[in-house]
């Protein structure tokens, strides 16, 4: 039917000519007669002569195609490669010298801009659409055949249907590989239509078609193919291929990785609004990849990102306020503003930090509860930082009820994850038996895989397991490694550990000196149990000069934090008036005392002495008074000494854990 109708003669004012020579039928009753290829029926002759010219000299063999396989669908376009059509430019998009002039006006053809037909011809876009507005025929003016639908439309079409086939591959959870034929048929159609449009120069449907390349939908699967698609299109100055030009040279997986050409399709992209690309070339300005470090230009990229809702963008702006980063004055508010934007768009790092906000109060109002909810909300989609905060505040009972199976739950998915404090948390649960049954092996376990990853608390723990021979066979040798390593790391509990090692000889060969070192590095971090080892080693000089003051100085910074031993020690230097410290009975029953209620014996002896002892010290005054120098030594002077001598100064060594809950490890980010 198709070639009846094209065979029938055009009416009154539509002209016909002939193909080669030109001549022309005004009327069906003209002598002349003219009658159409009989494969094409698209051009006409007078004669068989002129036909036979045409097809041999005028190149009309070289572009005859059928009218069946002329229509702007998937089909002719593979009949027309099949004919071999001379494309106008070559994949690269290097010009084909076969044809490099627009066919209606004769110009050169710009193969980045070239609107090719589905008869293959090649013309300028704007040429093509100016034969549709001035009503011309809308026919190829080489081979006659149909002009295909404006590629405005083509394009909007096909994008209407990709959305309708995407709805569907992701409603059933699928993968694009396994649409059914229907679907495939459909998603053919698509590609027909963008191909169409991008062979008319639509620069959104060359970065369709790209993105179909890339990802393998509906065609297979070429990244090289892809990177054209977003060469042609980004070089017709459309911003999205040109964001993803700019991804694929950041990448360097399909392309020879170059920041320098990722920030240049970047900033292109983003000079046009384009928010991913305003958020990309931030970045490279806050870190200076392959642009000059400039935090006052991340800024500006971020806000501009930010204000389209790119929630990584909103993150790192609320980080910009929080620090007071680029010409911004630090601001808690506006960081919890920027962090409530991105985490209510679900975003779990943008949830945490909201919740440490809350948690800490800062920009918002304190509230353990919202805290509590929005690490939950971040936690429930993996967030290592989340689970390990929400785990803690089980643990201790902040905004949510103390449950610490909770605890031990949210702890073992962060530390399954790796996160080396929540390692650390639950190891300390399984060596207590909280939330879990008590293991000293699973303890050991946990501390060794944080203490791997460089946990000096983690290190120092272990240590300790080694040093008591618990869920790990008893080595000294090894505690006092791993103590060491967590001592360079700056851990006083360890340096104070190790230093006792060096002072007693144990897993290590015994040196005063390293002792002293080691302890005073605790001591000056306030470790309570150094300083009064270091007031010790003064007293007694060892490893140190020997000094009544020095010690009696450590002796006190210790006492000060409640530690039982140095107070005793303290009481008895005061008792002896060591260094010249002032004689204060009150000061030293108030010390003894405290030491005694804490479980310290020597010191509740002492205390049942000292009555007797400041009576007799009293009688001595009243003699000296009277010029009576001669001291009677009785039963109660002797005790009193004996006290002091028993009572001078106890190493207290390596102490087991103390039973004070851990707290656990709140992150920022």
């Amino acid at each position: 039917m198709a070639s009846l109708e094209a065979s029938k003669p055009k009416k009154k004012g539509d002209a016909r000519e002939c193909a080669n020579c030109g001549t022309t039928a005004e009327d069906p009753e003209d002598d002349v007669q003219l009658k159409p290829c009989g494969q094409c029926l698209s051009v006409f002759y007078c004669s068989k002569p002129c036909q036979l010219t045409h097809w041999k000299s005028g190149g009309h063999k070289k572009f005859c195609v059928p009218l069946s396989q002329r229509s702007p669908n998937t089909a002719a376009l593979k009949l027309a490669e099949a004919a071999k059509l001379p494309p106008s430019f070559n994949l690269d998009g290097t010009a084909n010298p076969d044809q490099d002039e627009c066919a209606i006006c004769l110009d050169p053809l710009d193969p980045s801009t070239a609107c090719k037909l589905p008869c293959s011809h090649t013309f300028h876009p704007e040429c093509v659409s100016e034969l549709r507005e001035y009503g011309v025929s809308a026919v190829c003016p080489m081979c006659r055949a149909a002009l295909p639908e404006g590629a405005d439309q083509l394009f909007e079409e096909g994008i209407r249907e990709y959305f309708i086939l995407q709805r569907r591959v992701k409603r059933d959870a699928r993968s694009w590989k396994s649409l059914t034929a229907q679907e495939a048929e459909r998603m053919g159609r698509i590609i027909s239509k963008w191909r169409g449009a991008a062979d008319q120069g639509h620069p959104g449907a060359m970065h369709c078609l790209g993105n179909m390349c890339m990802h393998g939908k509906g065609v297979a699967e070429s990244a090289s193919d892809a990177v054209v698609w977003y060469q042609k299109s980004a070089a017709l100055g459309y911003a999205l291929a040109q964001n993803s030009l700019g991804f694929v040279f950041e990448e360097g997986k399909h392309l020879e990785q170059s920041d320098t050409e990722a920030a240049k399709w970047y900033r292109k992209a983003a000079e046009q609004g384009h928010p991913n690309a305003q958020f990309s070339l931030a970045g490279f300005c806050e870190e200076g990849k392959a642009v000059e470090q400039s935090d006052e230009d991340a800024v500006k990229w971020y806000l501009l990102a930010a204000k389209q809702g790119v929630a990584g963008a909103q993150i790192n702006l609320g980080v910009m306020y929080d620090l007071g980063k680029g010409g911004l004055v630090k601001s808690d508010v506006k960081a919890a503003y920027w962090y409530g934007k991105a985490a209510s768009q679900g975003i779990d790092r943008a949830q945490f930090d909201l919740g440490s906000m809350f948690a800490q109060g800062r920009g918002v109002d304190q509230s353990d509860e919202l805290a509590a909810g929005w690490f939950t909300k971040s936690a429930k989609q993996g967030n290592a930082a989340s689970q390990l905060n929400l785990g803690a505040m089980y643990e201790q009972g902040r905004g949510v009820p103390r449950d610490t199976s909770e605890a031990a739950k949210w702890y073992r998915k962060a530390a399954e994850q790796g996160d080396a404090n929540a390692q650390l948390n639950l190891a300390n649960l399984y060596e207590e038996g909280e939330g879990v049954s008590r293991s000293d092996t699973e303890a050991a376990k946990w501390y060794r895989k944080a203490a791997e990853q460089g946990n000096a608390e983690a290190m120092s723990d272990l240590g300790r397991l080694y040093y008591m021979g618990r869920g790990v066979k008893e080595d000294e040798g090894e505690a006092a490694a791993w103590y060491r390593k967590s001592a360079e790391l700056g851990n006083a509990g360890a340096q104070c550990n190790l230093g006792v090692m060096y002072e007693q000889g144990r897993g290590v060969e015994k040196d005063m000196r390293q002792a002293v070192t080691w302890l005073r590095a605790a001591a000056d971090q306030g470790w309570a149990l150094a300083q009064c080892n270091l007031g010790l080693c003064y007293e007694q000089g060892r490893g140190v000069g020997k000094s009544d003051s020095d010690a009696a100085r450590w002796y006190q910074l210790a006492s000060d934090q409640g530690n039982a031993d140095a107070q005793f020690s303290l009481a008895l230097a005061l008792l002896r008036g060591a260094g010249g410290v002032k004689h204060d009975v009150g000061k030293i029953r108030a010390l003894l005392s405290s030491s005694a209620l804490q479980g310290h014996v020597r010191a509740q002896k002492c205390l049942d002495v000292m009555p007797i002892a400041e009576a007799r010290n009293a009688e001595a005054r009243a003699k000296e008074k009277k010029g009576d120098t001669s001291r009677e030594d009785g039963p109660g002077a002797e005790a009193t000494g004996g006290a002091v001598q028993q009572g001078s100064g106890v190493t207290p060594g390596i102490k087991p854990k103390s039973t004070t809950k851990k707290k656990g490890k709140q992150k920022r980010k």
